[in-house]
């Protein structure tokens, strides 16, 4: 990404990088089913700091408060991470085991209703595989990560979702309230398709194979 390629600038003696994004790598998705209950889901591990303290204390007040039902889930799938899980919600937060790729994309296809990111404000430039492999399900991704960083303006030109600092636990609360009123209403955000195309993994090493054919080139020339 552009903030860690100008890291690397300043540690060399040229300017010669190429930004290739890890993109998804299988067909997008357009068709959207709702879950019986309000569903988030986290597909993979929590790494480092960005563990998910605020997350479920926010997801725990909404529903003290009345705010969101009391059946509602988030749904853990491939987390190795011992995991500091409110009293509370104890029996709304399941976990399931590691599965194959393939499996943990159908899982965020069909049987989850928003797709959580978690990273702590820190170094600029983290993208996360995950957010690519969220892009093309046709689901909302609430991203809880910093709002100056990349992530944030990707989210904005393919519409796929909304991003709130994972510092702020009112903001959200907001976001989770957002998203449960789009799947209480049963809307579909108005992705951006030709936006979300452009980080296909096809993509993204077809931009890796033009510039090492114009390096080509100018090496023969």
């Amino acid at each position: 990404s552009k903030p860690i390629i100008d890291d690397f600038k300043t540690m060399c003696s040229h300017g010669r990088f190429l930004e290739v994004k890890n993109g998804y790598d299988y067909e997008e998705y357009h068709e959207v089913n709702f879950q019986s209950q309000f569903t988030m889901g986290y597909i993979g591990n929590f790494y480092g700091m960005a563990v998910p303290g605020n997350l479920f204390n926010a997801f725990s007040e909404l529903i003290e408060e009345g705010r969101l039902p009391r059946n509602s889930r988030i749904k853990i799938v491939g987390n190795s991470l011992k995991l500091d899980i409110p009293d509370k919600i104890a029996s709304n937060v399941v976990q399931y085991e590691a599965v194959p790729h393939e499996e943990a994309i159908r899982i965020s296809m069909t049987e989850v209703d928003v797709l959580l990111m978690v990273h702590k404000s820190g170094r600029k430039g983290v993208y996360s595989g995950k957010l690519f492999d969220y892009l093309a399900t046709n689901k909302p991704i609430l991203a809880l990560y910093d709002p100056n960083d990349v992530v944030a303006p990707l989210l904005a030109e393919t519409k796929a979702g909304f991003i709130v600092d994972e510092a702020d636990k009112e903001g959200i609360k907001d976001m989770m309230m957002k998203c449960y009123r789009i799947w209480k209403n049963k809307e579909v955000l108005p992705r951006d398709w030709d936006k979300i195309r452009q980080y296909s993994r096809r993509n993204q090493i077809q931009i890796l194979l033009d510039y090492l054919s114009e390096v080509f080139c100018r090496g023969n020339n």
